[in-house]
């Protein structure tokens, strides 16, 4: 749509979006003069963050600013009533720039915009001007229902059909952790209280009740575990008969499940990155030797219990033997399941759906209360679901996020 002019552009709320600017490798930080320490505690910073005229006279001109953590960033709207006419936003803080700066750099005394080892002395580069120059992040205008991202302008659609992606899961209330690696005090209790205990679970036999999920896990002829760092899901799950292929992502916070922008940009992180291997234009997955082991994990409160899983299960199918009913088939080899995954992924007639299993992230109930409310980090919060949504729809690709109820 069209940019707003300086009255209707009055920036309410921002979502920024610096991961992608931050969390890069060690050797692109030391090259913008960046200390990787100081980057990691910007990193924990909430991205979600109300915007307020700091100047209380009315008769200055207004000065909007937001609180980045104990930053205080200015941000400021430039529209040009050209033919046509142009709007975007900038934001400025010296403060935030030094605080990712390696101090050794500091002693440079400025920023250089493109070449920072001017005179044979490395300095910082401004971390402002890179998101400025990328429009890395998510503005709620004054403007009833129009949103700013990515350097446009637009109205998003907002209703109850928006909550079909949220799936409430009574049995997420009582995880405390993602693996067991952290919270969890009785291996005992490992597989209630945590996301890859509760999917083991399901497609081992554990009663799959009222959960979705549940079932289609159980329904799928092969599950694979892709756990092992830099993993582009947690699980795959590959349904021959219904031609599906799940991608899930599991994520857990020991929180009270409620509704953030920034906790929904940190689990559809991950969602995004499966678009490589799931959407139109994907790119073949690499086969992985890990697969070739067994998945364990160490449950460090619990007397360093270890915990032993296979990566692959084969589970048990219907078959067409009347006398019998059922039979389990054997797992395949990990190279055979990595042909049968990139087979599934690569034939137009599977569906493709990303899952996000969660605890402690979000309720559907506290999010469906944002469909009526004008808080402005609740807006956020839908505006971004929004867009999600809409990117994966048009990878022509499923997305869901199994939460809290």
């Amino acid at each position: 749509m069209t940019p707003l002019d300086e009255k209707k552009g009055v920036p309410l709320s921002i979502l920024l979006d610096v991961w992608e600017l931050l969390d890069v490798s060690t050797e692109t930080q030391g090259e913008r003069a960046w200390d990787p320490a100081r980057v990691k505690q910007i990193l924990t910073l909430d991205t979600c963050c109300e915007i307020s005229n700091r100047n209380s006279d009315p008769s200055r001109t207004p000065r909007y600013a937001f609180d980045f953590g104990t930053f205080e960033v200015e941000i400021g709207y430039i529209y040009k009533p050209t033919i046509p006419p142009s709007g975007r936003y900038s934001i400025s803080c010296s403060a935030l720039n030094q605080a990712v700066a390696d101090p050794d750099a500091l002693a440079g005394g400025g920023e250089l915009e493109a070449d920072n080892t001017a005179f044979g002395r490395q300095m910082a580069v401004s971390l402002t001007r890179l998101i400025n120059q990328e429009q890395s992040f998510r503005v709620v205008t004054s403007e009833p229902g129009v949103v700013y991202s990515k350097s446009h302008f637009y109205k998003p659609t907002i209703d109850v059909a928006l909550m079909s992606i949220l799936e409430p899961c009574k049995a997420v209330d009582g995880v405390v952790s993602e693996k067991g690696d952290t919270r969890v005090t009785n291996v005992a209790n490992w597989e209630s209280k945590t996301l890859f205990g509760l999917v083991y679970g399901w497609i081992t036999g554990s009663p799959a009740g009222k959960v979705q999920l549940a079932k289609e896990l159980q329904s799928c002829a092969t599950i694979i575990c892709d756990d092992r760092g830099r993993e582009t899901a947690d699980f795959y799950g590959i349904d021959p008969v219904a031609r599906r292929v799940l991608m899930v992502h599991a994520k857990a916070l020991k929180e009270t499940a409620t509704v953030s922008a920034r906790r929904l940009q940190d689990v559809t992180r991950q969602a995004l990155a499966s678009l490589a291997f799931a959407g139109s234009s994907r790119r073949p997955f690499p086969y992985s030797d890990s697969w070739e082991s067994a998945w364990s994990v160490e449950l460090k409160h619990a007397a360093k219990a270890i915990v032993t899983k296979p990566r692959i299960v084969r589970n048990v199918v219907k078959v067409a033997k009347p006398a019998k009913g059922t039979a389990a088939i054997p797992a395949p080899t990990p190279k055979d399941a990595h042909n049968e995954l990139l087979e599934a992924l690569a034939d137009p007639t599977y569906t493709k759906e990303v899952v996000m299993l969660t605890s402690g992230i979000v309720s559907r109930k506290a999010a469906l209360a944002t469909l009526t409310s004008t808080d402005q980090l609740h807006l956020q919060f839908l505006y971004f679901l929004a867009a999600v949504r809409s990117t994966f729809d048009r990878a022509g690709v499923r997305f869901r996020i199994v939460c809290n109820e």
